[in-house]
């Protein structure tokens, strides 16, 4: 691209709008490739004892087999077990409270019913 007096420039004329094509397409080569790894006689196959597939692998069988998320996940396994027992513990101090709080209050013991008519002194009947 020539700019003017003799000076030419070489290079990319609109680098950031040609960026995200070649970073699409780097990314696209290295995606295909990786998985090109895992591949093998048409299927899927998957060796640990391969390096680049065993550092690539988080879990297979059932099984956390990166050492580095595994320890991760120990370790915030832990941490989220430590918090999920101070939560129950905290929710039921919580709700205890709140039973208190909103326990209805014993009212005065009523008054003993009156005894049948047949068995009032006289005196209790004369004052009714």
């Amino acid at each position: 691209m020539e700019v003017g007096n003799g000076v030419t420039v070489i290079g990319a004329g609109n680098l950031p709008a040609q960026m995200p094509i070649a970073a699409s397409t780097a990314y696209a080569r290295n995606v295909a490739a990786t998985l090109g790894e895992f591949v093998r006689d048409g299927g899927l196959t998957i060796d640990l004892a391969d390096e680049l597939q065993a550092a690539i692998v988080v879990a297979h069988a059932g099984q956390v087999q990166n050492p580095a998320v595994r320890a991760l996940l120990d370790e915030k396994t832990a941490v989220a077990m430590a918090f999920a027992a101070m939560n129950v513990v905290g929710g039921y101090m919580v709700t205890d409270r709140m039973l208190h709080m909103f326990r209805r209050r014993q009212a005065a013991a009523p008054a003993p019913p009156a005894p049948p008519a047949d068995l009032r002194s006289d005196e209790e009947a004369a004052a009714r």
